[in-house]
C-alpha cells in the first residue's frame, strides 16, 4: 500500500472522471466509516471538504480532506499521511 499526502489523494479524486472509488475518514462523531463514492465537486476552499455521491445511500455527502485515511482508486490502495 502507497502512501500519499492529502493533495495527491484530492488530485486522485479530482480525476476519477466520474468512476466509482473508496474512500475511509473519520466523521463528526469520530467514526471510522469506509464508503463508496463518485466525485461531484470540491469546496471553494482548498483541501477542506470533497462533495462524493454514496452509491449505497444514492445521497451526496461532504467527506473532510482532513480526516481522509485511505483511498482506494484505479485498483490501487493509497493509505494518506
Amino acid at each position: 500500500m502507497e502512501q500519499i499526502g492529502k493533495k495527491k489523494a484530492l488530485e486522485l479524486i479530482k480525476g476519477s472522471k466520474g468512476r466509482f472509488f473508496s474512500v475511509t475518514f473519520k466523521n463528526k462523531e469520530g467514526e471510522v466509516r469506509t464508503l463508496n463514492v463518485r466525485y461531484l465537486k470540491q469546496q471553494p476552499n482548498e483541501l477542506c471538504y470533497v462533495l462524493l455521491l454514496d452509491m449505497k445511500e444514492k445521497t451526496p455527502k461532504n467527506v473532510n480532506m482532513q480526516t481522509l485515511s485511505q483511498l482506494k482508486i484505479n485498483n490501487s490502495t493509497f493509505k494518506i499521511k
